[in-house]
């Protein structure tokens, strides 16, 4: 599965350590769909048989992003009396963590952020400009 290979390879990789991985202890359906977003961005690549680099941009992908998002959603509300995508998605998170060897209990413990780090992140956004580009 290509969550487990970006976010749970071990117990102290992203989606193992970071709780927006295990929303009400499900998989984000939002992941899914950014999954989804890259394999369509791969495909994309070898469209002609041959590689050609495709960019991964927002520009690009943030509507085929939405896209998929929203049908996942869609397809949870149309079966909601089964229950497809809350199981689907409690069962992806239970075999991510196990690949990654993270207990039953779920993900480790949350640390506090220090109020030195928020106000160093304060500082570091303070007159930053963004750009609407990428």
């Amino acid at each position: 599965m290509l969550v487990n290979k970006i976010w749970f390879k071990t117990k102290e990789d992203d989606g193992a350590i970071h709780p927006e991985f295990s929303e009400d202890d499900m998989l984000p359906k939002a992941t899914i769909a950014f999954v989804q977003t890259v394999i369509e961005n791969n495909l994309d690549e070898w469209v002609t048989g041959e590689h050609v680099d495709v960019p991964f941009t927002a520009t690009a992908y943030k509507a085929k992003y939405r896209t998929h998002l929203k049908r996942i959603t869609d397809f949870e509300k149309k079966t909601s009396d089964a229950d497809i995508i809350p199981r689907l998605l409690r069962h992806m998170l239970k075999v991510a963590r196990k690949h990654a060897k993270v207990s039953e209990e779920g993900a480790p413990e949350v640390t506090n952020i220090s109020d030195a780090d928020v106000e160093a992140a304060k500082r570091e956004w303070d007159g930053l400009v963004l750009s609407d580009d990428e």
